[in-house]
């Protein structure tokens, strides 16, 4: 199936956000965009609309090929469910042991941690970014058509440093 140019703004956008964040916060952060990630030993695998790996980032031994049998998955996975719903996907996210999925629909951005008992459950707000309001962050996505993606960054840029970035340096 080809990828819906929506999908696609929205999957970017995500991922300048992240980028400029990260950066802000002098965060460790490696993104690996839609790379399969498998478990041959469970005959699971998928792959994400994008991904980053942070806190387990040191736990990787080659970058060049992750290997779930020994290296960790993504400490974070996107879903944009535009043309299709990734809540079917939980189980092969929760068998890979993905932490954190954010899933956003075009409106909403929701934020699913996997617990103990092998489940995702709505969250308010990130493991890797507490401090984040995410309804403030779909409001900036849903601003996509705004045409030139260097002003919308920098929107969003001066947003985080502004109203974001003091409350997690106080």
């Amino acid at each position: 199936m080809t990828p819906l140019p929506i999908r696609e703004r929205y999957k970017v956008l995500i991922g300048r956000m992240i980028d400029m964040m990260t950066l802000d916060l002098q965060m460790r952060a490696v993104g690996l965009g839609s790379a399969t990630f498998q478990r041959e030993d469970l005959e699971k695998g998928l792959e994400p609309d994008q991904c980053y790996y942070f806190n387990s980032a040191e736990k990787v031994a080659d970058w060049s090929r992750i290997d779930l049998s020994v290296d960790p998955p993504p400490d974070l996975a996107i879903e944009i469910d535009i043309a299709s719903d990734s809540r079917r996907r939980l189980g092969i996210y929760a068998a890979l042991g993905v932490p954190e999925i954010w899933r956003f629909d075009g409106e909403r951005l929701d934020v699913l941690r996997l617990h103990g008992r092998g489940d995702y459950q709505t969250a308010s707000n990130s493991e890797y970014f507490p401090f984040l309001p995410m309804e403030e962050v779909a409001r900036f996505l849903r601003q996509y058509a705004l045409g030139d993606d260097t002003a919308w960054a920098a929107s969003f840029q001066d947003w985080f440093r502004e109203t974001v970035l003091p409350r997690f340096n106080s």
